[in-house]
């Protein structure tokens, strides 16, 4: 019972002596003992023991070390092979416009794509079809060269040896036809071996022949200064022999344009040799106002220059000129022959 003495003033009791609230006592709590050592933690990269990864688990298999990707981020660039390619391209076009140049890029474009094999093989670079490339164009134009350059050798080594035996092969020369100017009606058949002086035109007169009017006006026979003057790379004629040049006219007599490229002026000796360019290579070299004969001549216009050929000086006594035009398809060969003085 309570008892005013145990009354608060707000009408409540208070605890009596004796009977206070103990709280518990604090003890220490009890957790992992830090004390004692703890497990390692794991390597780095190492599986964590709690927790398993996805991509190694049964079905998913390990990340493949094949990855495009990662092999095109760990490759090597191959900069021998894009020379090798880029030499090769090149030497196609070289080997057609300079046979000897394009074998030679050619030969260096196949060895930069060996290289650029072997770099590949060796781990330091990559792209195999850059020095394949390589090696196929240049071989390519280097084996194309080769061809080419033997081919055009035996051609010009056959050329000048067939013109040192006097073409052979060519058709034998029509009769001989001389038509004067003054009686184009009557005209002069002799055969073109004839040495009959009545068949051989004078000096300074015009006789047709084919389709030219020719004239010899006058030789000099003996213009070997002429010519060593004239350029100064000229050969001095062979032991023996001088340089006979002539000044001469031929007139286109057809309605039409011709070129006296195949006009040849050889001088026949008096022991019968034909001595010329296409008979024994008889060159003088350089020669002042020569003839000019690559060009196309107008109907009635006439071109004229000097012709000159090497020839024996102790047979030019009675020597003549012989004068030899072929038609454009070899179907016709007319002859004519001048004195020389």
């Amino acid at each position: 019972m309570t008892t005013p003495e145990n009354q608060t003033n707000n009408g409540t009791s208070s605890p009596q002596p004796g009977n206070y609230y103990t709280p518990p006592q604090w003890q220490q709590p009890t957790g992992p003992d830090y004390s004692q050592s703890q497990p390692a933690a794991p390597a780095w990269g190492a599986s964590h023991p709690h927790h398993t990864n996805p991509y190694t688990s049964a079905g998913v298999g390990n990340y493949p070390t094949g990855h495009p990707y990662r092999a095109h981020t760990a490759g090597h660039s191959n900069g021998v092979g894009i020379a090798a390619l880029a030499t090769g391209l090149a030497a196609v076009p070289l080997v057609l416009a300079f046979s000897v140049l394009g074998v030679a890029v050619g030969f260096v474009a196949v060895v930069l794509g060996v290289i650029g094999l072997y770099l590949i093989r060796s781990g330091t670079a990559s792209n195999k079809a850059l020095p394949i490339g390589g090696i196929i164009s240049g071989g390519g134009a280097m084996l194309f060269g080769i061809a080419l350059t033997l081919y055009l050798v035996v051609n010009f080594v056959g050329f000048f040896k067939e013109a040192r035996e006097g073409f052979p092969n060519q058709p034998d020369p029509l009769p001989t036809q001389f038509v004067s100017t003054d009686d184009a009606t009557t005209p002069d058949m002799t055969g073109s071996g004839s040495s009959d002086d009545s068949t051989v035109a004078a000096v300074g007169e015009t006789h047709r022949i084919g389709d030219w009017d020719v004239t010899v006006h006058r030789t000099v026979m003996d213009a070997t200064a002429d010519i060593l003057a004239e350029n100064p790379y000229n050969d001095r004629p062979d032991s023996g022999q001088q340089f006979v040049m002539a000044y001469v006219t031929l007139t286109n007599t057809t309605n039409g344009y011709l070129s006296p490229i195949m006009t040849y002026f050889d001088l026949i000796d008096s022991s019968g040799t034909v001595n010329g360019l296409v008979s024994n290579f008889a060159y003088c070299g350089v020669v002042p106002d020569s003839l000019e004969t690559y060009t196309d001549v107008a109907p009635g216009n006439s071109v004229s220059g000097n012709v000159c050929v090497a020839a024996p000086s102790s047979k030019l006594n009675g020597a003549t000129w012989q004068v030899t035009i072929h038609r454009g398809d070899f179907s016709q060969t007319d002859v004519g022959r001048f004195n020389i003085g």
